[in-house]
């Protein structure tokens, strides 16, 4: 999960590709991190696609039949299929182009390298530096601010 300030906060896996998207959301626990998760008063919500079930922390797209095109709804779906698609691609982009290893199967070798490892710290490090830039795209689009690097060393976010 990344959030706003360009970082990432919540990962899990390593997962068989196989799996369906609902089934990661269910085992990574992240509803159990954004239940009672507060700021002002307003509960932490994330927004995911179509094929996630329905939760109170949990913003999904409109159905096409309860949003016809030109309709409010639709445009709702537009703009946040952008920020969707602009988090999670964007942030693969930071980490692939900081990491090069990361983004070539030939550099993965089976039984000599852990990819799963690899990527988790290559995510931390992409964090840390993150905090130390004083941002990324993500913070820029969101106009927003990534935590400084002692509260995020210290479990803070």
């Amino acid at each position: 999960m990344i959030a706003p300030n360009g970082m990432v906060v919540h990962y899990f896996g390593p997962v068989d590709g196989r799996r369906h998207d609902s089934y990661l959301l269910h085992e990574s626990g992240v509803f159990n991190r954004l239940t009672g998760l507060t700021r002002r008063g307003i509960d932490y919500q994330m927004y995911g696609d179509s094929a996630y079930p329905m939760h109170r922390n949990l913003l999904s797209p409109i159905p096409r039949i309860h949003a016809p095109t030109g309709s409010i709804g639709a445009e709702l779906n537009r703009r946040m299929s952008v920020v969707r698609t602009c988090t999670s691609e964007w942030w693969y982009q930071i980490t692939t182009n900081t990491f090069q290893a990361l983004d070539f199967p030939r550099w993965q070798r089976m039984w000599l390298t852990v990819p799963a490892l690899q990527y988790s710290v290559g995510m931390i490090l992409v964090n840390c530096r993150t905090c130390l830039q004083g941002g990324n795209r993500i913070t820029h689009f969101f106009n927003s601010q990534p935590t400084d690097i002692e509260t995020y060393l210290s479990g803070g976010f």
